[in-house]
């Protein structure tokens, strides 16, 4: 009877120890499974805002030089800035340049004849105007 009782108690410890590890194991693969996708999900969600707010940055950056180009194309193809006058073209692109925001530090205008008209902010901030023309 020791013999049976002995090898009852082994096959019951055997049973338990073998039960307890099998879930432990399955709750640690469920666990491991599920941070795994949730550190998955978090790093795409990370990614998808970053790519998100990047591209904000870039659409904001250009629409304001697009929205001035078309608003002074239009000035200029209307003949409301007349280019052959050197005090209104000078003007004009000065205060482009003097009131447009930081990101902007020139306007330019080229022709089809090959002149160039323009402003730029130079590095101490003052407004330099410039051309080029058959003269220069």
């Amino acid at each position: 009877m020791i013999g049976r009782k002995g090898s009852l108690r082994l096959l019951i410890s055997v049973l338990f120890i073998t039960l307890m590890a099998t879930t432990v194991g399955i709750i640690t693969y469920i666990i491991f499974n599920n941070w795994k996708s949730s550190v998955n999900n978090t790093i795409m969600k990370i990614e998808d805002d970053s790519n998100q707010d990047v591209f904000n940055k870039i659409q904001s950056l250009f629409s304001i030089p697009l929205y001035n180009n078309e608003v002074n194309h239009t000035f200029i193809e209307n003949k409301v800035i007349d280019m052959h006058n050197k005090d209104q073209r000078d003007a004009f692109f000065a205060g482009i340049v003097k009131y447009s925001s930081d990101e902007i530090y020139s306007f330019s205008f080229g022709t089809e004849d090959g002149e160039y008209y323009g402003a730029r902010k130079n590095g101490n901030d003052e407004i330099e105007i410039y051309r080029s023309t058959p003269e220069t």
